[in-house]
């Protein structure tokens, strides 16, 4: 009788470690499932955030006057594949080592979070400001050369005039007109121009140049837009 109990007892102890070995690779199997599972809905969500619809950022880098840091900026850009619609850069009125950039990229959110987290690791930016999340003043500079006769200049002028235009040089045959204003200002501008050639025969759009864009954080609490325009000055 013992030795049966012996054979049972080592039969038992065979079937519990198979058992114990079943369920061991079943836990890892399932982890291992859990683990791809994990890593698919990650890459999944990485994905959908990286083909979210882009839009326009404005950017503000501070930083330290160097050589080689436009070129550190521009380079990380490259890398990973952002398009830069604006530029600007001014020296600080009070600090003529440091500088401001102010830029304009097409990007989604999840995008510019990384991009700003990339730019944090170059040593000489100081600060880093999104705009889009705050309310900003934003213009840009419009400079126009035309061509006209000083028969029909004065009817260019009235149709310009409440654009509130100013005229920086005058000739017999050349203006060349300042215009400033948001995006959307500055669009409308490019679009009556184009129409005064139908309008005025005698007109001839010679030359123009458009400015990045600038922008400030405002801190009135108004809205800008509105007060533009409804003439409130």
């Amino acid at each position: 009788m013992s030795s049966r109990k012996k054979i049972n007892n080592k039969k038992n102890s065979i079937q519990e470690e198979n058992q114990n070995q079943i369920i061991k690779k079943e836990s890892i199997y399932s982890y291992q499932d859990f683990i791809i599972n994990f890593e698919q809905k990650k890459e999944a969500l990485e994905y959908k955030h990286r083909n979210a619809s882009r839009k326009k950022h404005f950017i503000e880098i501070k930083l330290e006057k160097e050589v080689g840091s436009l070129l550190r900026i521009f380079s990380l850009f490259n890398r990973l594949n952002i398009r830069i619609e604006s530029m600007t850069t001014t020296s600080f009125f009070n600090k003529k080592t440091i500088c401001s950039m102010i830029l304009v990229i097409l990007a989604n959110d999840y995008e510019i979070e990384h991009y700003c987290n990339q730019l944090k690791k170059i040593t000489n930016i100081l600060q880093i400001n999104n705009f889009n999340n705050v309310p900003i003043v934003e213009r840009e500079l419009l400079l126009i050369k035309v061509k006209i006769d000083l028969q029909n200049r004065d009817q260019l002028i009235d149709i310009l005039k409440p654009f509130k235009i100013s005229i920086v040089d005058i000739n017999p045959f050349f203006l060349i007109i300042e215009f400033s204003g948001d995006s959307g200002k500055i669009q409308m501008m490019e679009i009556i121009l184009d129409q005064l050639k139908n309008k005025i025969p005698t007109f001839q759009l010679v030359d123009l140049k458009r400015t990045g864009k600038t922008a400030i954080s405002q801190t009135s609490g108004f809205d800008s837009n509105y007060i533009f325009k409804n003439g409130i000055t």
